[in-house]
C-alpha cells in the first residue's frame, strides 16, 4: 500500500531534525548566556558550528520547531527578545 502524504511529509521533517540524542544538548546551547539573546540568524550560525555533524538546514528547522522569541517579563524594548523553548519542548523533554 502506497503511505499517505503526512507520513511521507513527516518522514521528511524527521530527517530535517537534528538527531534526537543531540536535542538535549541542542536545547541547552540555545537558552545559555552566549546564545540566548542572539537573532535567529546568528543562533543558526553558532548552533551549527557547534552541532558541525548536522546541516544548517536540520539547525534551522529544529530552532522553528522546538523555539521562539520573545520579550522577556519586565521589558519594553522589542529588541530585547530571547529565546524560549515552545510547549512540549522544554529541557526535561
Amino acid at each position: 500500500s502506497t503511505p499517505k502524504p503526512s507520513s511521507a511529509a513527516s518522514d521528511v521533517y524527521k530527517r530535517q531534525i537534528i538527531p534526537r540524542d543531540l536535542l538535549a544538548d541542542f536545547k541547552r546551547a540555545l537558552l545559555s548566556d552566549e546564545c540566548k539573546d542572539y537573532s535567529k540568524g546568528t543562533a543558526i550560525e553558532v548552533l551549527a558550528k557547534k552541532f558541525s555533524s548536522c546541516t544548517k538546514t536540520q539547525v534551522k528547522v529544529t530552532l522553528d520547531t522546538i523555539a521562539h522569541r520573545v520579550t522577556p517579563a519586565g521589558q519594553t524594548k522589542k529588541s530585547a527578545k530571547i529565546w524560549a523553548l515552545l510547549p512540549g519542548f522544554g529541557l526535561e523533554d
